[in-house]
């Protein structure tokens, strides 16, 4: 081959002719220049095919001869489990996402978490889809976030996790379990509605842990919209100037990227001793039929391995640790889960009420001195009874929910009877909405058609005369 058509043919691909450096280094992959993505998968082994599929699902089109940006590298080595480094001397900083710390007192390398929170159906779902440029959102019920949900992101060359909260006062509890495992916060407040009672509870529990607060103010590009009637409360609320509020839309995307930048500026890393004994915070737990329940913690001090024996400080049950791993677009399993990472770990428990929201993880070896504080049994606020539409039926509802609350830890029922309706369940929910929600999934999961009671509350009367 000649010179001539030796050069032409290395044109031919974007990135081709210049000089890359690309290898796996004691498990971080390092690389020099511009490279495609069709070169970083030969050389680290990842799946192209899996990974053009992952982008497609994110709205990008991205080819095997796509030279890559220093974010897109850090996207594929992240959700691959890979560590990974631009060389010194490019003129870009390191990218790292190694778990484990070397150094005791440098946290500034730990991804700091941020909790998106506010009054209900402001827009914090739709916000962090459009954050991740997706629409994975498993924990709505009607439009509604019932559960909490956690994703990483890599902004900047910096891993930031985010965690979305229930908006409905119905679900406090597990919001402020939530604002614990985070070091700041997205205050979401609606354009059309105004600062309302959940925004500012919210706000009063993020103040209270010492969170950094980002004033968000969404649904700008609605025709009802009173962008500076609410700009000025959100800042007669939080003390901050106007100028301070970043106006978005969640919907179109406009206004988002300056909230990324302001984020990696404002938000501190997550502070912890990594050689402290484990201390792990509990904020939300999930229940798979194959591998039993799921638990997402945030790890304050300390480390976990797989293998370990971890005990929950609440129960004082000990459990070993089958898996462990990070939160991203999907579970990704990793040999440890370090300090100031959140994560997932699977141990084989069966039972959703074994995992209590708020709970501390610790190993079994060698425990904590205490637990983490704010820790609070869910108890139920509203009761209704609930009767099978057939009275024949009334064994298939029990098996349903038996079932259902494997799912869903705070939901409870005891059986009952009537004279009008039969044999049926007393079931306590956390609040009015929590009732709506069972009704809904017992109809859209199981199938199951059931009359319920008008609802009340339970309560002690004291006489007067001390009886």
């Amino acid at each position: 081959m000649s010179k001539s058509n030796r050069n032409r043919n290395s044109s031919s691909k974007p990135g081709f002719g210049k000089k890359v450096q690309g290898q796996v280094q004691n498990g971080v992959f390092v690389y020099t220049g511009t490279i495609t993505l069709d070169q970083l998968c030969k050389r680290t082994g990842i799946s192209a095919t899996e990974t053009i599929k992952s982008f497609l699902m994110q709205g990008k089109m991205i080819s095997l001869n796509t030279p890559l940006t220093d974010e897109l590298v850090a996207e594929v080595c992240l959700n691959n489990n890979l560590d990974f480094k631009k060389e010194a001397g490019s003129g870009v900083d390191d990218f790292t996402k190694a778990p484990i710390f070397n150094s005791e007192t440098d946290n500034e390398g730990r991804p700091p978490v941020v909790t998106i929170m506010g009054h209900v159906d402001h827009g914090k779902t739709t916000l962090i889809d459009c954050i991740r440029h997706s629409n994975i959102t498993g924990g709505e019920h009607g439009g509604i976030t019932q559960e909490i949900g956690a994703y990483q992101k890599v902004v900047q060359g910096k891993k930031i996790t985010f965690i979305d909260t229930p908006g409905h006062v119905d679900f406090s509890y597990e919001v402020s379990r939530s604002i614990a495992s985070c070091e700041g916060a997205l205050l979401v407040v609606d354009a059309t509605q105004g600062v309302q009672a959940q925004t500012i509870s919210n706000l009063y529990m993020a103040i209270d842990h010492g969170l950094e607060i980002i004033p968000v103010l969404n649904k700008i590009d609605m025709d009802s919209a009173q962008i500076e009637v609410v700009t000025d409360e959100i800042c007669d609320l939080i003390g901050c100037e106007p100028e301070d509020v970043f106006r978005v839309s969640a919907r179109t995307g406009e206004g988002v990227a300056p909230i990324l930048d302001a984020i990696v500026d404002k938000i501190p890393a997550p502070k912890g001793d990594p050689q402290a004994p484990l201390q792990a915070l509990i904020f939300d737990s999930v229940f798979n039929p194959f591998r039993g329940v799921i638990a997402y913690f945030k790890i304050k001090n300390g480390s976990i391995r797989k293998g370990d024996r971890m005990r929950f400080v609440a129960t004082g049950e000990d459990y070993d640790v089958e898996e462990v791993g990070l939160l991203r677009m999907k579970l990704i399993p990793t040999p440890s889960v370090e300090c100031g990472d959140v994560g997932y770990v699977i141990t084989g428990i069966k039972s959703a009420s074994e995992v209590k929201v708020g709970d501390t993880i610790t190993l079994a070896e060698s425990p904590c001195n205490q637990a983490i504080a704010g820790f609070e049994e869910v108890k139920p606020m509203v009761f209704a009874g609930m009767y099978p539409v057939d009275a024949s039926k009334f064994e298939e509802l029990r098996t349903v929910l038996e079932k259902f609350k494997l799912n869903d830890a705070s939901f409870v029922y005891e059986p009952e009877s009537s004279l009008a309706l039969g044999s049926g369940f007393r079931c306590g929910f956390l609040g009015l909405l929590h009732m709506e929600i069972v009704q809904e999934r017992l109809d859209r999961e199981f199938n199951m058609d059931v009359i319920t009671t008008v609802p009340n509350v339970s309560y002690n009367v004291y006489t007067k005369d001390g009886g």
